[in-house]
């Protein structure tokens, strides 16, 4: 049996609900100001968090040799179009002036082009017959494939909001203030470089590709959105709107979890060894983003 969507089933839910009690409202007094409006909406997200991840460290050389290394790479992290879900409650004591609360979800799909992955190694060589000691220096540039992951931003708002218009008929509510944000994730490729020296100083290396996770992040920013509401009956109207996040950079800490190309690497380390060599800075991720929403509201 064909599964709905979370958000499609509440929509519906909410939408049957409008119509029902609709359906049993048939006084003709002249309305009156709704007190509370509860509402929810699918979201087109136009535009989401994004950032980098810069990583700058030392290849080991495994097993044998004085050694000094660099090894490092810029990881882009761009959100794509997504789909969200967004809804709240408002309660207006007055007419007009009111108190919202906003909840805001939305999971994005990341991608991203990156540029080249380079090394530099510089090792001590003892060559046969005699084992004569030499400095060799080795190294370059490979391209990387593109970004690929997903990140999830909560957002909770608690906001200002002013009601103009007729809400029998069509109305228009404003509304904006501070957020709450929490972002987290994964992403992949990184790269990783063991070298180690086999027989008479021959060098080998080991190009890892690995799944970082994104550590729960929070930030507080804020929120500023319209909505037109038109009426579908006395305690119903359909929602169109637009609203902007806005917020600060955060930093956002990254682990390795999982190496994807187990199979290329000769002599493999644990994912445990890897993250503490590797030891990525946190990735500088933006909160800000956009929305245009579609959706129900229920007014009482």
């Amino acid at each position: 049996m064909r599964q709905f969507p979370a958000s499609a089933v509440f929509l519906l839910a909410l939408g049957g609900f409008a119509v029902a009690d609709n359906a049993a409202a048939q006084a003709n007094s002249a309305p009156q100001p709704p007190r509370v409006e509860l509402w929810g909406a699918v979201t087109g997200v136009m535009a989401g968090p994004a950032g980098a991840l810069v990583t700058s460290y030392s290849p080991p050389l495994l097993f044998d040799g004085d050694f000094t290394s660099l090894g490092g790479q810029t990881l882009a992290v761009d959100t794509k179009f997504a789909v969200g879900m967004t809804g709240g409650i408002n309660v207006f004591p007055s007419a007009h002036v009111g108190l919202q609360v906003l909840l805001d979800r939305a999971s994005f799909d990341v991608g991203g082009a990156n540029g080249a992955y380079a090394t530099a190694l510089q090792y001590v060589s003892r060559q046969p017959p005699n084992d004569a000691t030499q400095i060799v220096n080795t190294g370059g540039s490979i391209a990387w494939p593109d970004t690929s992951g997903s990140l999830t931003e909560l957002a909770i708002g608690l906001n200002a909001v002013v009601r103009m218009g007729r809400p029998e008929r069509l109305s228009v509510t404003v509304s904006g203030g501070p957020s709450y944000y929490r972002i987290s994730g994964s992403v992949q490729p990184l790269g990783y470089t063991t070298f180690h020296l086999g027989g008479h100083s021959v060098l080998f290396e080991d190009a890892y590709r690995l799944a970082v996770s994104l550590t729960p992040a929070h930030a507080l920013g804020f929120n500023t959105g319209i909505e037109f509401n038109e009426a579908v009956g006395r305690h119903a109207a359909i929602v169109f709107g637009y609203r902007y996040f806005g917020g600060p950079q955060v930093d956002v800490a990254v682990h390795p979890t999982a190496i994807l190309n187990p199979d290329e690497v000769s002599f493999p380390q644990s994912i445990t060894d890897v993250a503490s060599r590797l030891g990525p800075a946190p990735m500088r991720i933006s909160v800000s983003g956009s929305r245009v929403l579609v959706g129900f509201k229920v007014v009482r």
